[in-house]
């Protein structure tokens, strides 16, 4: 069986399993070779070889994340959409954090450009919760240039419906959740 069981008994016994042993494990089951894994997910060879061979490797969260995506994990487990915090950093880049960094903060941040490559040759859904209104336009942009459009781009966070009575584009491009705060 090349495909992870969606157990979430399965995954709770493994959780003392390192994460090298586990993304073998994971690379194995799907039949996968160690070079489309390391393409896919965008690292290098070498990048890679040292998390392979190194048992106590410990992951930056941007590398992680690319392995789950490039390994499709979500989808295995039966979700039809991932979501992520987005800001936008001093440099004007998309990021995934949830919390405002001050600049040096965001480097280690994975972008959401990186996000959206990782995802556009799959069915996945993303819901990008927007923690700063001025990055609206920028998803858009990014979103558009990688193909994901209403079917798959999901709005959270900062759209209010101020926002969407003044810009009524927002809900032909894309899905809108609207958050409800006391």
């Amino acid at each position: 069986d090349k495909h992870i069981s969606p157990n979430l008994d399965d995954y709770i016994k493994r959780k003392d399993a390192g994460f090298t042993q586990t993304l073998l494990e994971l690379i194995q089951k799907k039949e996968l070779k160690n070079s489309t894994v390391y393409k896919k997910a965008n690292i290098s060879k070498q990048h890679f070889s040292k998390l392979i061979n190194e048992p106590d490797a410990k992951p930056s969260k941007q590398t992680a994340i690319a392995l789950a995506l490039a390994l499709e994990l979500a989808l295995e487990l039966g979700a039809e959409f991932v979501e992520m915090d987005v800001r936008r950093a001093q440099d004007h880049v998309l990021r995934i954090s949830h919390d405002a960094l001050p600049p040096e903060g965001y480097a280690q941040k994975p972008t959401l450009e990186e996000v959206f490559l990782r995802i556009r040759d799959t069915q996945l859904k993303i819901n990008c919760d927007i923690k700063e209104a001025a990055a609206l336009e920028d998803i858009f942009r990014l979103a558009q240039q990688y193909g994901l459009g209403k079917d798959r781009l999901i709005l959270s966070g900062c759209t209010s419906p101020e926002q969407l009575a003044r810009d009524e584009s927002i809900v032909q491009k894309s899905t809108v959740l609207l958050n409800v705060e006391e």
